[in-house]
């Protein structure tokens, strides 16, 4: 039996597919598969291996985080670089061992030092407004102080919920490696 999360991922295989306007055949022949496996993997019937994700992701930058957890944008130039693990891997190596060991933990630290940065950036941009106004360098309007209020009521919003997701990503990260280490498995 398939497990539920392959078939998600063939569903966001199917759809990502479908977005792309892409005739199955096609989509096949352009990542050098054929298509009754393509369409086993899209309907959950086949789980998806590393290498035909491998193939897509190249062709269509399809990133992996979406296709693993819905998250994020369905494509992302430059998203991930396998080069140094991918040569080891089995090529019966499977997207969601791979990604579970491999891919999940890496784009987690780059969510992390990208919400630093955003954060960081806010901080800036905050700082450098309160310093103008001070100086008396700058005079807000009352309605351009409600939209740095606005503004920065919104990008604490988003980083404080990049922040509970990535405490979120970690504690299930710690989770999957205790599971791991543990003997039997």
């Amino acid at each position: 039996m398939i497990p539920e999360r392959e078939i998600q991922i063939g569903a966001r295989l199917r759809a990502f597919r479908e977005r792309l306007q892409i005739p199955r055949t096609k989509f096949a022949v352009s990542i050098g598969f054929g298509g009754e496996r393509l369409a086993a993997y899209e309907a959950g019937r086949a789980r998806l291996p590393y290498a035909v994700f491998q193939a897509i992701a190249g062709r269509y930058d399809l990133y992996p985080r979406w296709l693993a957890e819905g998250r994020g944008s369905p494509q992302v130039k430059h998203a991930f670089d396998d080069r140094d693990f991918a040569a080891a891997l089995s090529r019966h190596a499977l997207f969601t061992a791979v990604y579970d060991q491999y891919l999940a933990p890496r784009l987690t630290g780059q969510s992390q030092r990208a919400g630093a940065d955003a954060a960081a950036a806010v901080e800036l941009l905050n700082r450098a407004s309160a310093f103008l106004q001070e100086m008396n360098l700058i005079t807000l309007t009352p309605a351009q102080q409600k939209k740095l209020a606005r503004f920065n009521a919104q990008q604490a919003r988003l980083l404080r919920q990049l922040r509970a997701e990535l405490d979120l990503r970690e504690a299930a990260n710690h989770r999957a490696a205790d599971l791991a280490k543990k003997p039997g498995r």
